[in-house]
């Protein structure tokens, strides 16, 4: 086979490829626009009497609560590994990850920022429990726990803690969840609540424990940030399966479109030449 024919077998190929990822890329964003849509409906829907922020972030965090069940999603979005959209959760439910993922989802329907923050055992750093941490009224932080229906407000005040509060001071969830567990019902899900298992101590928006190089990338980020380098906000790609689908097909386009023009008219040309020029005259 020449090098000719290689090379507009690659220009084929890549044309078929980078039109099957901008159909993907297409179909993702039209997913995710319908998706937010519902959820923005939904979330607008629940938040209708909440004036304040923080009063809104209570009725969402109540609401995914009480929305269905609390084991895993088995819903994806074309690539497992992506996990539950978070309409999937919507529909079906989910665990602590999942609801997170929901709460973070209807949150920004409703313009409040909001993370997800995943807590870890203290002595392997395997993540345990999920929460989220959003920003409400004069920039405040606060930390609620879908699933099981948590907030830890300030005492005497409107305010909230938020993680770096937590952190400096673990002994505020111990006496919320104590004060909640004496009025919540016999089966609420608090009253099973493990503090040893839901520990605020290494929580972060971030595993940088999970192997060396993001270890390495923690160390400079508390060193540049301090500790607010453990509330950074997760992108919005690692929460929404259609955002991150479509922006692999985005850069898998761009690639293509790459190969496409490294491999053009111009290069055919050159080699189409080369060979002519190498191939011996007739007759001899």
């Amino acid at each position: 086979m020449s090098s000719c024919t290689v090379i507009i077998l690659v220009r084929k190929t890549a044309t078929n490829l980078g039109a099957a990822s901008l159909f993907g890329m297409c179909i993702s964003l039209v997913y995710l626009f319908a998706d937010s849509h519902e959820l923005r409906r939904q979330a607008q829907s629940i938040v209708s009497n909440a004036q304040l922020p923080s009063a809104q972030v209570e009725a969402l965090n109540s609401w995914v609560f009480r929305h269905l069940g609390f084991s895993e999603n088995p819903g994806y979005f074309i690539l497992p590994s992506l996990r539950a959209a978070p309409i999937q959760v919507l529909r079906n439910g989910g665990d602590c990850a999942d609801k997170s993922r929901l709460l973070v989802a209807m949150l920004k329907q409703v313009d409040i920022p909001s993370t997800m923050l995943m807590c870890f055992d203290p002595q392997t750093g395997r993540p345990t429990h999920t929460v989220v941490e959003a920003v409400v009224e004069n920039g405040e932080r606060m930390v609620v726990d879908p699933v099981y229906e948590l907030s830890f407000p300030r005492p005497g005040t409107n305010g909230y803690f938020g993680l770096l509060d937590i952190q400096a001071r673990p002994s505020i969830v111990q006496e919320r969840v104590q004060w909640v567990q004496m009025g919540a019902a016999a089966m609420h899900p608090i009253r099973r609540y493990d503090v040893r298992k839901n520990n605020y101590a290494m929580a972060s928006t971030v595993n940088w424990q999970r192997d060396r190089i993001t270890q390495i990338a923690g160390d400079c980020m508390t060193t540049l940030l301090g500790q607010s380098a453990f509330r950074l906000p997760r992108p919005a790609i690692l929460e929404e399966p259609q955002m991150a689908v479509a922006g692999i097909c985005a850069a898998l386009s761009v690639l293509l479109v790459c190969v496409q023009l490294a491999t053009g008219p111009r290069r055919s040309t050159a080699i189409q030449r080369r060979s002519r020029l190498a191939s011996p005259p007739c007759g001899r």
